[in-house]
């Protein structure tokens, strides 16, 4: 009686440490959604979805090649877009600030900075189509890896006596 109780929770225990390593994988798992001017990122946890930038995002595709390098280009871009729409608006800002305080405003730096402004916007759009795209080649990897790793738990009788077998 003992041997077999001690069987049952035996079973159970891995029953339950084998659909608990399924689970961490799908946990990883990042998903993003459309907004205005590009996408928001999150990646699931426990407790909730955490928000994540394109920095984050690349550090956690460290382990995937493919999905890394075009998250490292994604991160590239949208630091230069970054830049030019900061000096962009520092240019286009400036004129307008000396003509509300009654100076004389230079235009040709807000035409300038105006056309900074525009070309950062496509340099991000591309920016962020190339971080979905590593986001969707990441989560696909760790379906399939989830897929790969499926473990297999059987009761196996023999003419020696019953036991498990854990197939990988």
């Amino acid at each position: 009686m003992k041997r077999n109780l001690f069987l049952l929770i035996l079973i159970i225990i891995s029953i339950t440490a084998v659909q608990a390593q399924s689970t961490e994988l799908v946990s990883d798992s990042i998903e993003y959604e459309k907004v205005f001017g590009g996408y928001r990122f999150y990646q699931q946890y426990e407790y909730g979805y955490e928000p994540k930038n394109f920095s984050q995002l690349r550090l956690i595709m460290e382990d995937n090649q493919e999905a890394y390098v075009l998250a490292k280009k994604a991160s590239t871009n949208a630091t230069i877009a970054n830049v030019l729409g900061f000096a962009g608006g520092v240019l286009v800002g400036a004129p307008l600030g000396a003509a509300i305080v009654g100076g004389e405003p230079n235009w040709t730096l807000a035409a300038i900075g105006g056309g900074l402004i525009v070309a950062a916007i496509p340099i991000s759009s591309g920016a962020n189509k190339k971080m979905v795209q590593a986001v969707d080649i990441y989560n696909n990897a760790l379906q399939s890896d989830l897929h790969r790793s499926s473990h297999e738990l059987e009761i196996v009788f023999t003419s020696y006596g019953a036991g498990l077998s854990l197939r990988f």
